[in-house]
């Protein structure tokens, strides 16, 4: 294992390598655009830019207690039964590992997701923090885990990392209340800036891992993805460090979802299962949510 003054070196290395995340683009013209934000919604914008993540100012408190009911609960269906294929497993083998009893893809055509990406100014912020129109790279998934140290082995999005593929913006909403001794992300303040490549294939279980975890949180500050249900966060993951944070026979219920700049091409089985009904629920609709859909 090495020693702490190497991991800082380690570190420092892994800084300036560097802007692959702004490198690696698709060749596609970039409309620049700018929307007009509420006062409060500038706000969100502005720590999204200096912070590299953001609390949206509107709770969805109805919507994520309907998401719940809906989807992991499966008290009541959202989609009539021919369209019950639009609900996709996700990668069912992680699921089981880490403790993901319910992990589900689903459809942007649900009027519940649709009021919250298409009524509201998410994307419109997001947007403007690009500079150009934001593109989604996937549906969203919705996901319901635990965590038991004695039947699950600690998924590898605990060890901090960037996504660093692609420049990538991450929408994450709780579904249900979670405190900081609760199952809950963690995003490293600032540290989007720095356009940092750590690799992600770290054991989360071995020491060297929870070494370089403690490293990096001294030297930026935690951000936690805590709060009440239908607290909705918006961070630059594709720049910036973050991490789950796994607490012992505790639940974490969300749904994620997220954007590029048009410099990721979805793959076959993250595209919307049902894009006749969502085109139609577009059809009338501001450029910016149009645009968001073109890639999946």
């Amino acid at each position: 294992m090495p020693k702490l003054n190497e991991l800082k070196k380690i570190i420092e290395l892994q800084e300036y390598i560097s802007k692959y995340a702004k490198k690696k683009l698709f060749s596609i013209l970039k409309e620049k655009v700018h929307f007009d934000l509420t006062e409060t919604e500038n706000k969100c914008f502005n720590e999204l830019i200096k912070y590299g993540v953001t609390k949206f100012p509107v709770t969805f408190y109805n919507e994520a207690k309907y998401l719940m009911e809906a989807y992991v609960k499966e008290r009541i269906h959202p989609m009539v039964s021919d369209k019950e294929k639009s609900l996709r497993n996700a990668s069912p083998a992680r699921a089981s590992e880490t403790g993901s009893d319910y992990w589900k893809f689903c459809s942007f055509s649900d009027e519940v997701i649709f009021s919250i990406f298409f009524k509201s100014s998410v994307l419109k912020i997001i947007s403007n923090y690009y500079g150009s129109f934001a593109h989604f790279r996937r549906v969203p998934f919705i996901k319901s885990h635990t965590f038991n140290s004695a039947i699950h082995s600690k998924d590898v999005s605990t060890v901090y990392h960037t996504d660093y593929s692609i420049n990538q913006i991450g929408v994450q909403m709780l579904l249900t209340d979670l405190k900081k001794d609760d199952s809950h992300m963690i995003y490293l303040k600032e540290s989007h800036k720095k356009y940092i490549a750590i690799d992600r294939r770290l054991n989360a279980n071995d020491d060297e891992c929870k070494e370089q975890n403690k490293l990096l949180e001294l030297k930026y500050e935690p951000y936690h993805l805590i709060g009440e249900a239908g607290s909705l966060f918006i961070f630059d993951n594709g720049n910036g460090l973050h991490r789950g944070d796994m607490h012992e026979d505790t639940r974490r219920n969300i749904m994620q979802v997220s954007l590029s700049r048009g410099d990721y091409k979805a793959k076959v089985q993250d595209r919307e299962p049902l894009k006749i009904e969502l085109s139609q629920k577009l059809r009338s609709a501001e450029k910016v949510y149009q645009e968001s859909v073109k890639f999946i």
